[in-house]
């Protein structure tokens, strides 16, 4: 198990894209990258790879590894890249939180994460003023802008029930030749609940209906991600995914020795936000053991 743990952690990948960042529509397996305080408060180790993209000209790559440590702390790494039409983007950032548990089940987490962003302008330069069609006009030298942020969070836990708060791209500092202004802060509300079906107790869980909600806020734009997830005793996911106004998404997988998690999902998207094509695909690979 360690050596998967090590396999996950060197290979990860994790994306951002543009002023406002991409969520995965399989969001739920990382929460950590939009809330801090999330680092080890689910799972004793949780570590992904994952992938998102219309498998033409627009790829995100996400990574992350987090675990629990003794007495209350957490941390972990999220790791992200993306390629767009003319530009790409790497962070990395490292969530330290603490669980605070008081009255047996009742727990609120704190977590802060400092991060490391590298904006890139390839130099190519698109023009769409001819029949609406992207072509390259010219190409100037690439250009690039580093970025010091700050990510925050907090979360209430109580069972199964998870309601949490978290602000992302607070600006440190930024340097470079791409731009004037740092990326915008991000503000995200989450809930999620598993629900155990078949059994009396959660020990003994041999199905779970698994519910998640995350609400972003940038610069006057509002976005909502719904998630509703099946899984059966014998490992088999379903999921049906919706981002409100915009599109849809669905999806399954397998949960292999309910330890390594694979699921595959494709996406219909109907904003005009969106670059290339509006149909969009998700990979994920997902190692977890021993829920807290």
């Amino acid at each position: 198990m360690k050596g998967i743990c090590t396999a996950l952690f060197i290979l990860s990948g994790f994306f951002t894209f543009a002023q406002l960042e991409t969520v995965p529509h399989q969001f739920w397996n990382n929460f950590s990258h939009f809330n801090p305080s999330l680092a080890g408060l689910t799972d004793q180790q949780r570590g992904g790879l994952m992938y998102q993209g219309n498998w033409g000209n627009q790829h995100s790559y996400f990574g992350f590894y987090n675990l629990a440590l003794k007495n209350n702390p957490g941390t972990g790494v999220n790791m992200n890249h993306s390629l767009g039409f003319n530009s790409q983007t790497s962070e990395v950032s490292v969530p330290i939180s603490y669980d605070w548990n008081f009255k047996g089940r009742h727990h609120i987490a704190f977590g802060v994460a400092p991060s490391f962003r590298n904006s890139v302008s390839t130099g190519l330069i698109y023009d769409t003023t001819q029949t609406g069609t992207i072509y390259t006009t010219g190409v100037d030298s690439p250009a690039s802008r580093n970025h010091l942020q700050s990510h925050a969070g907090v979360t209430y836990k109580h069972g199964p029930l998870h309601l949490g708060a978290g602000v992302r791209n607070v600006p440190i500092a930024s340097a470079g030749d791409v731009g004037t202004e740092p990326w915008k802060p991000h503000y995200y509300g989450h809930f999620t609940v598993d629900l155990s079906v078949g059994s009396k107790s959660s020990s003994e869980t041999k199905h779970t209906l698994a519910l998640s909600a995350l609400y972003t806020y940038v610069d006057g734009f509002n976005r909502v991600d719904l998630n509703a997830r099946a899984q059966w005793e014998n490992g088999l996911n379903v999921f049906l995914g919706s981002r409100v106004r915009e599109g849809w998404t669905v999806g399954a997988g397998w949960d292999i020795r309910q330890k390594l998690r694979c699921l595959y999902s494709v996406s219909w998207s109907r904003s005009k936000l969106s670059n290339g094509s509006n149909v969009q695909h998700g990979i994920s690979l997902v190692y977890h053991v021993s829920k807290r």
